[in-house]
């Protein structure tokens, strides 16, 4: 049985595209290495229990970066705002629970990852809404800047869907530019085998 073979079965909930597409490939590594989505990809790293959260806080610092190239000062910090406001434990309560001693050091590192592994995928789909909102903000403007007086405006259609496909790719390209290859030679210490408290 091939490990993705085992991926699967262990995770029968993978939505059917998914199956689909890692059912070409033999091991995660592959996967990992030829996969087009980001979101498909963060829940490889959290069905496989990888427990590294600082390349997923530099993924996080990166989508943020995006958010700020926007061009109208109001708009992009109102979106900062929400996109901020999508945070799990900051650093600081994680850090002030383990010197007071409520958690383990353990349970500190489980909390930190899912924190960054939480606001990772919700701001991934975040940065991508923003991106489709732009798209059709940018076509009226323009579909209103071209017509001429007295005309009846025709907006046309965005392909919404073409702009998550392109975006969802070039989150997956960043992932892997960040991580590296997590299969590949995996690291003990970036997954959780079942030993210790988290």
């Amino acid at each position: 049985m091939s490990e993705v073979t085992e991926f699967l079965y262990a995770n029968p909930d993978m939505e059917p595209v998914f199956q689909e597409f890692v059912t070409q490939y033999s091991s995660l590594a592959e996967v990992w290495e030829n996969c087009p989505r980001s979101d498909w990809m963060l829940w490889i790293l959290y069905k496989r229990k990888y427990r590294n959260a600082e390349p997923l806080e530099k993924y996080i610092a990166w989508l943020r970066e995006q958010v700020q190239q926007n061009g109208n000062k109001k708009r992009m910090e109102m979106r900062l705002k929400a996109f901020d406001a999508r945070t799990g434990w900051s650093k600081e309560q994680i850090k002030e629970d383990l010197e007071a001693q409520r958690i383990t050091q353990a349970e500190a590192g489980y909390r930190r990852f899912i924190s960054a592994w939480g606001t990772a995928t919700h701001v991934s789909d975040f940065v991508l809404d923003q991106k489709i909102t732009d798209a059709k903000l940018n076509n009226l403007y323009d579909a209103f800047k071209n017509a001429l007086p007295d005309e009846e405006v025709h907006v046309p259609n965005i392909d919404d869907v073409g702009i998550r496909i392109a975006g969802l790719k070039e989150q997956a390209e960043k992932l892997k530019e960040i991580l590296g290859n997590p299969f590949e030679l995996e690291r003990p210490e970036d997954f959780y085998y079942g030993r210790g408290n988290w």
